[in-house]
């Protein structure tokens, strides 16, 4: 029988976070697509959504403090260029 072997999600977490900091195209990403999912600010402040394209989705968040300098109301269907 063969095993298996796994990661915890904080072992991925970590994998993940090494690539981004170790790629340096990918340490500060700037990212064109179209917002989906936008639940608008939440208990806690924070914003968030989904940024997509024509093949692919990835989740995103503004935080608390990074809405402050916003100076427009993030909505479905926008057009926007990220960075993070």
């Amino acid at each position: 029988m063969e095993t298996k072997n796994y990661y915890s999600v904080s072992q991925v977490n970590e994998y993940i976070k090494d690539i981004f900091d170790n790629i340096q195209p990918l340490r500060n990403i700037t990212i064109r697509g179209e917002i989906s999912n936008c639940r608008g600010k939440n208990k806690s402040g924070h914003i968030y959504f989904s940024l997509k394209d024509d093949n692919c989705i990835i989740n995103a968040v503004i935080f608390k403090f990074d809405t402050l300098k916003l100076t427009f109301e993030p909505k479905n269907g926008d057009d926007v260029i990220v960075t993070g």
